[in-house]
């Protein structure tokens, strides 16, 4: 009986201590997916943008903690990086997994002493690692000091976000711009590209020159053939992207791999077999020339030409009816039905030609522009 008495006090006074940081000065301790742990090592500093950042390592774990202000304060976790937390395993070969929640995660951190004995607080987070997760909960630290000069978030270093992006760039690569996922995967890479620039800077432009190319990230949901001649080079536009806003049908062309883009817009009630529903009189019958496209802009090596500088045509679209030199003609469109039976246009064809203007006035030649597009925004 005594024996079972004084094994059951033993038990007690382990656990007690083991989570009660009163009896433990300084410590760094939680549970992870409901198992205790607790840290052998400390490290605590102030990062080069003046954020506080404490780690505990042990067991083959590690766990840090980040937040913007080295004082008191109750901060909570949201996927940024200015609060962040991340937890590190390494398994029996020594390889190390990350779960980090810059990104997406959630939790809190309160800093609840800063002072010269030291820095204490409490935390709890869960953090992703692609798929997997990981929770981490009744975390607190106490009385850990400064030890580490210019620390860094293992998950905001130029290696890890690196690897990352990279990871990124295969998933993109591998989803179809016509895939219903196509925007968010191209959006992650996106981000991951701009957390690269963060982590990595970008002194000769070659990753901005990336996210260039990225566009709008809007996919593709039509089909067909699109081309212009500017300024004498071929440009053949193999991703088309159609939505609708209103009664305007908005039509962009990218290029894969590029972030040389064609825009324009048409009103869906247009149709050339009744000569584009030119204007009443007293304004000129116009061809389907001049009323069909609107809004035109190209992009050419990272600079936007528009055609909305005067030249020497009158262009009835133009409220201040000054003139315009850029032709956009409608040849055909195809009408088809809604899920809601309502009738809707579902391809057109046309050509475009003329000057575009970038915001200094100098002019970009577009010729021999060929589209015949077929598309569903339903």
């Amino acid at each position: 009986m005594n024996k079972i008495f004084y094994l059951l006090i033993a038990t007690v006074l382990f656990y007690g201590c083991g989570k009660d940081v009163t009896f433990n000065s300084p410590t760094f301790q939680g549970e992870i997916e409901n198992v205790f742990w607790r840290a052998a090592q400390y490290e605590l500093g102030s990062a080069d943008d003046g954020s506080l950042i404490v780690t505990g390592i042990g067991g083959g774990v590690s766990i840090s903690l980040k937040v913007p202000d080295i004082g008191t304060a109750n901060y909570t976790i949201t996927g940024g990086t200015d609060i962040a937390a991340e937890y590190i395993i390494a398994d029996a070969s020594g390889a190390s997994t990350l779960y980090s929640t810059i990104g997406s995660g959630e939790g809190s951190i309160k800093i609840t002493e800063a002072g010269p004995e030291g820095f204490s607080g409490e935390f709890n987070f869960r953090a992703y690692n692609g798929i997997d997760t990981v929770s981490v909960a009744f975390g607190t630290f106490h009385r850990i000091r400064p030890n580490a000069a210019n620390p860094q978030l293992v998950s905001e270093s130029c290696d890890y976000v690196t690897q990352l992006a990279n990871a990124a760039a295969v998933t993109y690569n591998a989803t179809a711009p016509t895939a219903d996922n196509f925007m968010d995967v191209c959006n992650a890479y996106k981000q991951a590209l701009l957390a690269k620039i963060d982590a990595c800077g970008d002194d000769n432009g070659a990753i901005a020159a990336e996210i260039n190319a990225l566009g709008d990230c809007l996919g593709a949901n039509g089909s067909g053939t699109f081309s212009i001649n500017a300024n004498g080079e071929q440009k053949t536009y193999d991703i088309i992207y159609v939505r609708k806003t209103g009664s305007t049908i908005e039509v962009t062309g990218n290029i894969a791999g590029s972030n040389d883009s064609v825009y324009f817009e048409i009103d869906e009630s247009i149709n050339p077999d009744d000569n584009c529903n030119p204007l009443p009189p007293p304004e000129p019958v116009v061809s389907c020339g001049f009323d069909a496209i609107r809004n035109f802009n190209i992009t050419l090596g990272g600079v936007v030409y528009n055609d909305t500088d005067p030249a020497v045509q009158y262009d009835p679209n133009d409220p201040a009816t000054h003139p315009n030199n850029f032709t956009g003609s409608l040849t055909s469109r195809t009408l088809g039905v809604d899920q809601g039976g309502n009738q809707i246009v579902t391809g057109i064809a046309g050509t475009l030609n003329g000057q575009a203007y970038d915001n200094s006035g100098n002019a970009a030649s577009v010729a021999n522009g060929n589209f015949n597009i077929t598309f569903d925004f339903q």
